[in-house]
């Protein structure tokens, strides 16, 4: 998970010194505590401007003052709001101390993200219908082309039939909420991290009609994103309540 940190600006390279960035941001931050069963401790929330935000939660070990970091995620509150028609919550398959969301979007399709933030929510039902969330990809790779140079997603060829490509896609490749993503940039504009000074590229995507905004360092890649280019690339998708 440290290597996700740099798609919102922050540089950490192994496990230990996401620890010790954890625990500087524990105390930068507002503090939530839940009721929920099995959902013990608190969560801490570092809003680092410009959307960027940490999210770290803990468990008490010896009394209030000890007290142990059992996970810290990155996330970005973009602007737009995703309408869900359908969403439950669950456990992450690998680390019960984290939250994901499956939910059903308006056109039928299923998506499962990380869900830093239930903390400020301790009163969400563990399944609904009807909600927003603030979905966005933080993006481990990038590469940018025209559509009539850009790779093949689908290369499958038949006797019959001749080779298929996709223009867009979202694709699930693992169970901790990886995708791999094309489609058409519909904006792009800089920003950056004001504690690192890390520049950043944001931008929205057209995935067949889904708009999913991105975020990610100007250095991940060696061309620059714009309106009209085809944007591929692997990203870890994260959601943030309202």
């Amino acid at each position: 998970m440290s290597r996700h940190f740099s798609a919102i600006g922050f540089n950490i390279s192994n496990d230990a010194e996401l620890l010790d960035f954890a625990r500087e941001c524990v105390g930068r931050s507002d503090a939530y505590q839940s009721d929920r069963r099995d959902f013990s401790g608190a969560g801490f929330r570092w809003e680092a401007g410009r959307g960027i935000e940490v999210w770290t939660a803990v468990r008490p070990l010896n009394g209030d003052e000890d007290y142990e970091i059992v996970s810290c995620l990155p996330a970005w509150r973009c602007e737009e709001t995703l309408n869900l028609r359908a969403w439950r919550l669950l456990r992450h398959p690998l680390d019960k101390s984290e939250l994901l969301m499956l939910a059903r979007l308006d056109d039928g399709r299923e998506l499962s993200f990380a869900l830093p933030n239930l903390w400020q929510n301790p009163e969400l039902p563990a399944r609904g219908m009807d909600g927003g969330v603030h979905l966005a990809g933080l993006a481990l790779e990038a590469e940018f082309s025209t559509f009539e140079s850009a790779p093949r997603l689908l290369d499958e060829r038949q006797a019959d039939s001749p080779v298929k490509t996709l223009d867009s896609a979202l694709i699930p490749l693992d169970r901790d909420n990886h995708y791999r993503v094309a489609g058409r940039i519909l904006e792009a504009d800089e920003t950056s991290n004001i504690h690192s000074g890390v520049r950043l590229w944001k931008i929205r995507l057209d995935i067949d009609g889904l708009h999913l905004p991105l975020i990610f360092p100007k250095d991940i890649s060696s061309g620059a994103p714009a309106p009209g280019l085809r944007f591929d690339g692997l990203i870890w998708l994260c959601g943030l309540l309202p």
